[in-house]
């Protein structure tokens, strides 16, 4: 277990890190359905070279291209949509070719695992977008919407600008998945890039085949999310390395998942579901509404103050979720 004691020299070296702050952890109940307790089942060890925390090119190991070799896509089950042609089947509010029941049912399917630190404040309010990819793939973008970066442990009273807390922490998982195909009705993640300090000096987000992801005990994949920053790792050993060493998933001892329900569909840049700028908070005490598709701080439906974070509309651009095929390689 690595030290976790951090000084304002120490601080120093952060250097524009993304942050958040809150302290309870909200284990969804979807539409009836109990979420399972994570029992993680480790798979090849894939994550940010401690030395190096950039992400890598596409061709590595970690990182394989479209096509490129790799292992069998992690399956899933939909609750009721057997094959491609049910998803496209329906009513489709947005105009994708996808119906509105497909875009639900993938999205809760595939929604990650994540395994937090039991003190750390996880407080959010997660959106998604179901769109198709390139051939017959559909794309996923969870939006964790996180209502504030806590900060690096020890050091959330740091200025903000050396890993100290603000408001908004705009993390995101992008997922391609592959239709089902004979009679197993399995659907398959077969890409996910998971963010981890997107743009920032630090930034060791990751694009990782299915087959690298570690499971829960109900076959969801697991996503490692470092205490306080709340970047997203494939496994404890990769979160522990993230970050140049700053990001820890040392105690990471509670499981919680990311909450999919109909509202949270933000439907498509042309057919929106909410106005510009209008996305509500489910947290009664939080009044104030924030853009997704439009370029803005993300804030985290709190006061601007501070840098906040990313805007998710750079995000979803990034990964062409404002063009007519979405892609994971972003």
């Amino acid at each position: 277990m690595k030290s976790r004691r951090v000084t304002i020299a120490t601080c120093m070296a952060l250097m524009l890190i993304a942050c958040t702050d809150l302290r309870t952890i909200v284990e969804p109940t979807v539409d009836g359905i109990e979420p399972v307790e994570p029992t993680t089942t480790a798979t090849a060890d894939c994550g940010p070279d401690p030395n190096d925390p950039t992400p890598g090119p596409v061709d590595e190991p970690c990182n394989p291209g479209t096509g490129g070799g790799g292992g069998d896509p992690l399956p899933r089950t939909l609750q009721t949509i057997q094959n491609l042609a049910e998803c496209r089947s329906g009513t489709d509010s947005d105009g994708d070719g996808l119906s509105d029941k497909c875009e639900y049912e993938v999205a809760w399917a595939f929604s990650p695992a994540m395994m937090v630190h039991p003190n750390d404040n996880v407080s959010r309010d997660e959106y998604y977008v179901v769109m198709p990819g390139a051939g017959n793939s559909i794309m996923i973008f969870y939006a964790f919407g996180y209502h504030r970066d806590n900060g690096i442990p020890l050091c959330s009273a740091c200025p903000e600008w050396l890993g100290g807390s603000h408001v908004g922490d705009s993390e995101f998982i992008v997922m391609e998945i592959s239709p089902a195909r004979g009679s197993d009705n399995e659907w398959g993640l077969v890409y996910a890039y998971l963010s981890a300090h997107r743009g920032r000096s630090t930034d060791s987000s990751v694009l990782a085949g299915g087959w690298n992801m570690e499971t829960d005990g109900d076959g969801r994949p697991v996503v490692w999310v470092s205490d306080g920053k709340h970047a997203n790792y494939i496994s404890q050993s990769a979160c522990d390395g993230g970050a140049a060493n700053f990001d820890s998933c040392d105690n990471n001892t509670e499981s919680t998942r990311f909450w999919v329900d109909r509202k949270g569909n933000l439907g498509q840049i042309n057919h929106r579901k909410y106005r510009s700028c209008r996305v509500p908070s489910r947290n009664r005490g939080l009044s104030r509404t924030e853009c997704f598709w439009d370029s803005g701080t993300f804030y985290g439906w709190q006061k601007p103050r501070g840098g906040g974070a990313g805007a998710y509309s750079g995000f979803l651009s990034a990964f062409d979720f404002d063009k007519a095929r979405a892609t994971v390689h972003g």
